[in-house]
């Protein structure tokens, strides 16, 4: 908790594909949204973690779409996909299934909003989202694949100067 560190939380919402970018400016003090740590990610910003580590997974209404166990047959242009805008997930897409209709979404919330009103045929998204959709949505009869396509590991984003915050937070996490 915040009081352990004897700091002020003060929480922003703010799009996925904001925090970076706010962090760089200086808006923002600490990003985290189920960001995974990647070279390119890290160039601009500083990671704690890996606070836990997930995967690009599939959710689809259609089961025969959720048991494609190679994303290659997924790169059809008859296939819209829902993901998350600027994350990972849109970036596997667009590198593996370049043909299919990607659909990129401000959170993941509208992607499950899509999907349940027939707008797209799959999302992806961690397999965390995906499965705690399955959860919220019992009666949507949604389908999802258990083993992820990727390895995600999950950081906390800071500001790219700050090595005494860095190790803070690296500390902080390794004490839970």
């Amino acid at each position: 908790p915040p009081d352990t560190m004897n700091a002020k939380v003060r929480c922003v919402e703010m799009p996925f594909a904001e925090l970076i970018p706010a962090l760089e400016r200086g808006e923002i003090d600490v990003g985290i949204s189920g960001m995974t740590i990647t070279p390119e990610r890290n160039s601009h910003v500083a990671f704690a973690g890996p606070y836990f580590i997930s995967g690009n997974t599939l959710l689809s209404r259609k089961r025969e779409l959720a048991e494609i166990e190679d994303p290659a047959r997924l790169d059809d242009p008859n296939l819209s996909i829902a993901v998350l805008e600027s994350s990972t997930s849109a970036a596997f897409v667009r590198a593996r299934m370049p043909k299919a209709k990607l659909v990129a979404l401000p959170n993941n919330e509208a992607g499950v909003k899509a999907l349940l009103a027939g707008e797209v045929d799959a999302m992806i998204a961690d397999l965390q989202v995906c499965a705690i959709a399955r959860w919220r949505h019992p009666d949507a009869e949604l389908h999802m694949r258990y083993a992820p396509f990727t390895t995600e590991p999950l950081g906390i984003a800071l500001p790219p100067n700050s090595a005494l915050f860095l190790d803070l937070m690296t500390n902080y996490l390794e004490t839970l």
